[in-house]
Order: structure tokens, then C-alpha cells, then sequence
């Protein structure tokens, strides 16, 4: 652990997809972009392509419309196939070579051996492999009291007996209207739903689970109350739906929304929303000389800089490009949020601190002021590599690699960073896990403001001769009132021309001294910087500044996340505030 004046938090665990989980990031995530295994060798796939959900769709004991329920799978994110039962569960027998991702049960056979019984709990248990209960599964395998508890309901179809209790069979009705409210709409299957209606069949008399956590539900009268939860079991998520009878149903858009972004999650997917998927397919990274373009729907986004384009000189005389930046950073509208100089000079802006450069990471160490460094060659935080590649969770990323070399021309720290894209609609997301890692025998972080993961606004956008506001996690706003504390959050918002944008910087538990401090100033230097804390606690006149003095011995490492939200329109606190849940938890 690294010795400090106080102890830092470790980042916490990350959710992974499903189709990784064999998968060793550390190796500089290079086997994502490549499907390899750890052994080396390409993961097994039923259609070939790692980048794609396989789903095994499992039929039989109830007739459907063939043509109308498959149309709903047909995405570009999916593969599937259908396996119709002959009413003895065979395809459970051998899963030696089992190479799909995702279940999903849409049979109401009853027929399962012991061994076939074995085989498909190990497939959740052990493996992870994702599991779809739609509608008449739900009456399935009626003798097999485990698979109750799998999916965490049982439609009676026979007069059985339940933890030594006689339970009738239950009711139905079909084509009936059915209300359906969204009760969860944060989860990632649910999230940004609205209430809705179906024609379907209702259900009535069901056993279920107390520990399912419920999504939706409904208030009909000739319905249980649950409609739709998850749950896990073993290392595998289980998505039950209960809505699914007929191609009424089908038809029904949240329906097919439902049931597609529940393959997603069930698969390990976070960002399901079938918008959200399309959007990333339009997440484009070329690799050019001297940097990464980034552009989202042929739109420019960004660029990851880490050396300059001798045809493209910086328009601020004798200043040097001393670490890798982001420049520049535009709105899905296309509102460049970044001030300009010192890459090109805007008229308006400013042109103070060119050290100040788009979006950057760093951090004036005593003795060497890497922060504040424009036109000595050292100190320099040095590019050695940069590779597209994804991350965890599937989204487009860079893996890059810089030495943080001293003013005597000494390795002091190894910087790898994950710069990973989420594109949306209205907003965009970059999301930022560093580690640094010690290479001298002790590098000692000291206390300054001058740091550490920051960027300079936009004229327009701050607060000093610009239309911005700042507002924090706290409610805090303006710079007098967000400088120099700790929030979860700070957002900055103002007006272009007519229309509204704005920035968040959202910092994870998971981070070094979480909750960061923040050097947001009017002028436009808008900075989270969790080292600086007695130097900021003194500013505030706090009573007895507590330092915190990172020091970090040769090999040990400090994590630093940070999600970017850059956004067209406004955002008030809570919508913030629900934007941090999912980034955090």
C-alpha cells in the first residue's frame, strides 16, 4: 500500500460483460480488441464474432408467431438461434462446449433430468451465462422446485405442493389491457421508460420470490402485481418478464425494448438502451501520427493528443506540448466547450495560462512543475503508447501508457489510462480510469492546488465574462461557493448563442482521496484536484488543515477515475445526482 499521510481508498470492483469474463485487462486491455482468451486463443463463439451477444433462444410446449417474436432480435449487437425442445430438455445433456451468452426461455415444457438439471444450474452458477424468462417459461419445469428459485416465480399450471403448502393452479385471461408502471427507472433495463399499456395475457396466482427486485408492475385486477424483475443467481443476472403471449404483445415497442435490453443486461452490458447501443456503433477511433480522432456519428467529438502535427503549429509562440490532452471537446451538437488557445487563437478568448490546454491530467510534484510547464522540455509527462481497443463494459476506448520524467531527466511515475466513449443522444460521456504507478524509489506528491485532472473552459462558458454557472453535488454555486471544497460533482452550464450546454465532472468512489477537492475558478480553469486538500483547507480559513500527502514507494500504485458528461440543453442537480448514481454504484 502506498505510504501517505493518509490512507487511500482503492478502486472497488468493475462489473464486467459476460462475453470478457475470461478475459485479463491488465495486459493493457490488447485482448479485448482481439476476442483472445487467456490461454491465447480466440474465444469460442456460436456465430463466430466476439463482439456479438449469442442467444439461444429455447422453445417449445406453446404455439407462437414465429415470424413476428423473432423479428424482435434482429439488431446488429445479436446473434441468435432456436433450439425447439422435444420435451426432454436434451440440449442441457453436454455443455462441454457451450458457447452462447445469453438463455433465453420461451418454452413451457416440463421434462428435465437430474443430469440436464445439473448442467443448467452450472451454466449460471459457474460460467455466467445469462438468463431471459419470458412469459410461459415462467410455467415450466413445474416438479423442479429449483428452478423456481432460478427465476424467481412459478406459474402453477397443476395443483402442486410449495414449501409443504397445497398451491392451486393459477388463472389466466388472454387480450386483455394491461397497465404497466415503471417502479425502477434507474436500472438499466428500465431506465428512462415511462408507464405504458399492453394487450396481453394476465396472470393471477403466482408463487414468487420475496428477494426479486421488481421493475415493473401493474395494478389489473386479474393480475399479480409483478410484471418484470431481475435477480441473480450464482455468477449469472436473470431477467424475468412476465408480458409475452402473443404478436399483440410483440408489437408493442416497450415490449420489444424490454425484452432486447434484457438480453443486453443479462449478457453484461451496461449501456442496453437500444438508442444508446446504436449510438455506439457510431463511435468512430482513427489513429492517425500524432493523435486519436474521435468522432460519433461522422461528427468530430474529439482528438486524443500526444504530440504535435508539425503542420499545425500551436499558435502560442515557443509553448510545448508536455502531455497528452484531449482538444477539442464538442457537445453532440457540435458546441466546442474547450477554449482555444493555445492550439488556435479565437477572437474573444483569452489567452492567460497556456499550460491550460482542452482536457488534461497532471500534477506539479516538488521540484517539478509539470502542471505549470509550457516551454522547458522537462519536466514532461512523455506519450510511449496508445492503442484503440474496448473496455469492460464494450464501449470504444484508448489504452495509453506516459512516463512522468523529472527535470533531471529521471522516471518518476508510470501513467496507464483507460479513455473509454459513450455517445448518446443529447450527451456524451468519456469516462477516465488512471493508475500511477511508482518507478523511482519514492515519489512524494506534495500539497499544491496546481492539479490535477482539469480542463479550460470555453470564454462563453465561464463564469468570468461568460454565461456559465457552477454548481456542485453540495448545492453550491458559483465559484466563491464550489472552490476549494469536496464534492461528488461539479457541473458547469451556460449559454451559446442562444442555446444551453454545459459540463460535468463526476469523481468515483473508487478514486484517491475521493471526494475530490475542486479548483474551479470564474476564469475557466475547472479542476478536481484530490491532493491539494490542506492547501485548499487553509484558503478556507478551516480550523487545523488536515494534509493529505500521497507518497508512493516503487511499484506501488494510486487509482484516479473521473466521468466526463458533456452535454447539449440543461441539467439540473438531480438529474446530476442520478447520473452519479449510475456512474458510482
Amino acid at each position: 500500500m502506498p505510504a501517505a499521510g493518509k490512507s487511500i481508498k482503492t478502486s472497488g470492483s468493475k462489473k464486467i460483460s459476460i462475453n470478457i469474463q475470461l478475459i485479463i485487462s491488465a495486459i493493457l486491455f490488447m485482448p479485448l480488441l482481439f476476442g483472445i482468451d487467456v490461454q491465447g486463443a480466440p474465444r469460442k463463439t456460436a456465430f463466430g464474432d466476439p463482439d456479438k451477444i449469442d442467444v439461444l433462444i429455447v422453445t417449445s410446449g406453446h404455439h407462437f408467431n414465429r415470424e413476428s417474436f423473432f423479428g424482435i432480435f434482429k439488431y446488429e449487437d445479436i446473434n441468435y438461434s432456436e433450439y425447439t425442445l422435444k420435451e426432454e430438455s436434451e440440449v442441457f445433456e453436454d455443455i462441454s462446449d457451450w458457447n452462447y451468452d445469453v438463455i433465453l426461455l420461451y418454452n413451457m415444457t416440463q421434462n428435465i433430468s437430474p443430469k440436464r438439471q445439473e448442467n443448467f444450474v452450472r451454466l449460471l452458477k459457474e460460467k455466467g451465462i445469462g438468463l431471459v424468462v419470458l412469459h410461459h417459461a415462467q410455467a415450466a419445469f413445474q416438479s423442479w422446485r429449483e428452478y423456481h428459485y432460478i427465476i424467481g416465480t412459478a406459474y402453477i399450471y397443476f395443483d402442486v405442493e410449495i414449501d409443504g403448502k397445497p398451491w392451486p393452479h393459477g388463472k389466466v385471461h388472454e387480450g386483455l389491457h394491461i397497465p404497466i408502471k415503471v417502479v425502477d427507472d434507474r436500472h438499466p433495463i428500465t431506465r428512462g421508460m415511462k408507464d405504458f399499456e399492453i394487450i396481453d395475457e394476465t396472470y393471477m396466482g403466482r408463487w414468487w420470490a420475496k428477494d426479486n427486485h421488481v421493475l415493473l408492475t401493474t395494478n389489473h385486477p386479474e393480475n399479480d402485481e409483478p410484471i418484470a424483475w431481475t435477480r441473480k443467481y450464482g455468477k449469472s443476472r436473470v431477467f424475468n418478464i412476465q408480458l409475452g403471449h402473443d404478436e399483440k404483445a410483440y408489437n408493442c415497442p416497450e415490449f420489444r425494448e424490454l425484452l432486447v435490453r434484457g438480453v443486453r443486461w443479462t449478457a453484461g452490458v451496461e449501456n442496453v438502451a437500444t438508442a444508446s447501443v446504436a449510438a455506439q456503433k457510431g463511435i468512430k477511433l482513427n489513429q492517425i501520427s500524432n493523435a486519436i480522432d474521435v468522432s460519433i456519428n461522422g461528427n468530430p467529438f474529439t482528438s486524443y493528443i500526444y504530440q504535435l502535427d508539425p503542420s499545425k503549429p500551436l499558435a502560442a509562440e515557443g509553448v510545448l506540448l508536455l502531455k497528452p490532452v484531449l482538444y477539442p471537446l464538442c457537445t453532440p451538437s457540435g458546441i466546442k466547450i474547450t477554449r482555444g488557445w493555445p492550439f488556435e487563437k479565437i477572437e474573444g478568448e483569452s489567452q492567460d495560462h497556456p499550460h491550460h490546454m482542452g482536457l488534461y491530467f497532471t500534477y506539479d510534484l516538488p521540484g517539478n512543475g509539470f502542471w505549470n510547464n509550457s516551454t522547458l522540455p522537462l519536466p514532461i509527462i512523455r506519450h510511449i503508447s496508445a492503442q484503440i481497443t474496448k473496455d469492460p463494459h464494450g464501449n470504444p476506448a484508448i489504452q495509453s501508457v506516459m512516463h512522468w520524467i523529472s527535470k533531471d531527466n529521471d522516471a518518476l511515475l508510470v501513467e496507464k489510462r483507460l479513455t473509454s466513449f459513450i455517445a448518446g443522444s443529447d450527451q456524451h460521456i468519456i469516462d477516465f480510469d488512471i493508475e500511477l504507478e511508482a518507478v523511482a524509489d519514492t515519489v512524494e506528491f506534495g500539497i499544491t492546488k496546481e492539479g490535477m485532472f482539469a480542463i479550460r473552459l470555453a470564454q462563453w462558458l465561464t463564469e468570468g465574462g461568460g454565461t456559465g454557472v457552477y454548481l456542485s453535488s453540495n448545492g453550491d454555486e458559483n465559484e466563491k461557493g464550489v472552490w476549494g471544497k469536496r464534492a461528488e460533482w461539479v457541473r458547469i452550464q451556460g449559454e451559446h448563442e442562444g442555446r444551453t450546454a454545459g459540463i460535468v465532472i463526476l469523481n468515483h468512489p473508487g478514486s484517491t482521496n475521493f471526494p475530490t477537492h475542486w479548483h474551479a475558478r470564474g476564469y475557466g480553469c475547472f479542476s478536481a484536484n484530490p491532493l491539494g486538500q490542506s492547501a485548499f483547507e487553509k484558503s478556507l480559513k478551516v480550523e487545523n488543515p488536515d494534509p493529505f500527502n500521497l507518497i508512493l514507494r516503487k511499484g506501488e500504485t494510486a487509482p484516479f477515475k473521473f466521468r466526463v458528461i458533456i452535454y447539449d440543453g440543461s441539467r439540473t442537480k438531480q438529474q446530476i445526482d442520478e447520473e452519479y448514481q449510475k456512474y458510482a454504484f
